[in-house]
């Protein structure tokens, strides 16, 4: 059995109803303008990030 998202973030609290619509408006607006060009870009952008630790906290 499979625990996605909790078995990295261990909530005490559920999310706040805003955080919560914004993550499902945001998958949402992926899922109806996925292409394959985006994925690229967000796969490219995302090795650049941790090669160059930048957001990094």
């Amino acid at each position: 059995m499979t625990k996605g998202r909790n078995v990295f973030t261990e909530r005490k609290a559920p999310l706040p109803f805003f955080l919560f619509t914004t993550v499902v408006r945001l998958d949402r607006e992926y899922i109806e303008n996925w292409s394959l060009k985006q994925d690229i870009h967000i796969l490219f952008k995302t090795v650049w990030v941790v090669l160059t630790r930048r957001g990094a906290m």
